[in-house]
């Protein structure tokens, strides 16, 4: 059973060529979160302000934890997922989208 899912949140979540969130998402992200997923929530920092533009798109109160990286996220995800998922959710069943 999956008990975490980890989104990205660029082109996944958030279109930043129209500046809007992409549709049904917030539809998605309330279903996961009705249902008890954990849900995390990668940014690449492309924008001196992400962690305040996810806030005022209402997002983080659907995420357990929102993480807004340096550098590459593909060098980084297995690193965050270690110091932050496994050990909170006590599982290795987790879910990467985007």
């Amino acid at each position: 059973m999956i008990n975490g899912i980890i989104f990205d949140f660029n082109r996944t979540i958030y279109d930043p060529e129209t500046d809007v969130l992409t549709d049904g998402a917030i539809d998605l992200l309330e279903e996961l979160h009705n249902s008890g997923y954990k849900m995390c929530l990668l940014s690449k920092r492309t924008h001196p302000k992400r962690r305040e533009e996810i806030s005022l798109l209402g997002l983080d109160r659907y995420f357990l934890d929102v993480l807004v990286i340096e550098g590459e996220k593909k060098k980084n995800i297995l690193s965050i997922v270690l110091d932050v998922w496994i050990f909170s959710l006590k599982t290795w069943l987790l879910l990467e989208i985007g």
